[in-house]
């Protein structure tokens, strides 16, 4: 899951979200070239849609609208890693929030727009 701080919610200014975000954006960097490679993708997409798979350790309601602001820091990741040229080329499709006690975490399901 993306640091807390990095929530649009957070109140911290930007020196406290600056290390959390761009070691979150590291992280989706090369987990999206892996990811890539894994799947045989060799060239960016001209467009591409981004279902939200949010798996919390927690049985609260949280504001599905704000996840994508959470992962923000990741779709530049994405980017950086050349799934798209920029992440303005992403469009946000389905958001599930689901429940995993042991393993939270996001899982993205990325496919090219036509």
């Amino acid at each position: 899951l993306p640091p807390v701080v990095l929530s649009p919610n957070c109140q911290k200014g930007w020196k406290a979200k600056m290390g959390p975000k761009k070691e979150y954006r590291e992280h989706a960097r090369e987990e999206g070239m892996v990811a890539a490679y894994e799947q045989g993708v060799t060239d960016h997409f001209p467009q591409a849609e981004i279902d939200v798979d949010w798996y919390d350790k927690q049985r609260h309601k949280r504001d599905e609208l704000n996840v994508p602001g959470y992962l923000k820091a990741g779709f530049d990741g994405l980017a950086d890693a050349g799934i798209v040229e920029n992440d303005r080329h992403f469009k946000i499709g389905r958001i599930q929030i689901l429940y995993d006690k042991v393993n939270p975490r996001v899982v993205l399901k990325i496919k090219e727009l036509t």
